[in-house]
Parts: structure tokens; sequence; C-alpha cells
């Protein structure tokens, strides 16, 4: 009489740390692409909030100030961007996007505002617009001045 032992063999063993490598990739892929998407909408949110937050300074001030084309939410600090609400929101966009990718410029009559997204990025203006824009993000004020200063 043979004697069977019970237990798995070495290929059966493989196959199923195969299988569970396999399944933890396409998990921790899905997970890496939820988080991007919530980082997108909170940069979103937030610039909306900025947005409003302008209207609300220009309706009070009957101006958007001055504030020269700047990249990077530390260096928008006048006019508008002087605002502690507005300053905030514009904050929160550049720490969602873990980018260091915003900018800034307003004149008496006009204000646009960028931040960037995993793979576009994220603009709204003095005329109501919020939109996607799919270009490279900008490195100067071309992008807009050529736009009558509004988001392209």
């Amino acid at each position: 009489m043979t004697k069977h032992q019970a237990g798995f063999t070495l290929i059966e063993l493989l196959v199923v740390v195969t299988i569970i490598g396999i399944l933890t990739s396409i998990v921790v892929t899905a997970l890496s692409r939820a988080r991007l998407s919530a980082n997108d909408a909170a940069v979103k949110a937030d610039m909306t909030s900025v947005h409003q937050r302008a209207e609300v300074y220009f309706l009070v001030n009957k101006t958007y100030g001055s504030q020269s084309f700047k990249i990077g939410a530390t260096n928008c600090t006048l006019g508008v961007f002087s605002d502690s609400s507005l300053a905030n929101a514009f904050k929160a966009a550049d720490v969602a996007n873990s980018s260091g990718n915003v900018l800034c410029e307003a004149g008496d009559t006009y204000f646009y505002a960028a931040a960037a997204l995993s793979n576009s990025w994220w603009c709204v203006d003095w005329q109501g617009t919020a939109k996607l824009e799919t270009t490279a993000f900008p490195s100067s004020s071309a992008t807009f001045t050529s736009n009558n200063n509004r988001c392209p």
C-alpha cells in the first residue's frame, strides 16, 4: 500500500503566488488612478472657490487689483489674490495637485488663475470660465494675453 502525503506541490504553490501577485498589481493600479482622480476633483473644487471669492472681491472693491503673472501660490499675494479666503483656496489647490503648478495674474478689470491636474490643467477667469485645458501647463502669460486675459 502506498502512502500519500497531504499538501500542495511546488507548481501549485507557484501558480497561486503568481495569481495573488497579478491581482495585487491590478488593485494597486486602480487605487492609484482613484487617488489621482480625487486630487483632480479637489483642485477643481478649490479653483471654483478661487473664482467665487474673486467675484466677491471685485463686487466689494470694483477692481481685481494688480498682480503680475506668477507661478506658485506663495508668489500670488497681490490684488485679488491678497484676499485671505481666496488665498487659502488657491493654496489648497496647490497642495492638492502636489506639483506646485498654479499660476495667477490680475489687472483692474481681469484675473485668471490655473492649476495643474494629473494630465492637464484647470483654468478660471474673470468672465466666469472654468474649464479643462489639455495643452502644456503655461510658463508665461502669453497663453492668456493672446486671448484677452482669459482662459484659452
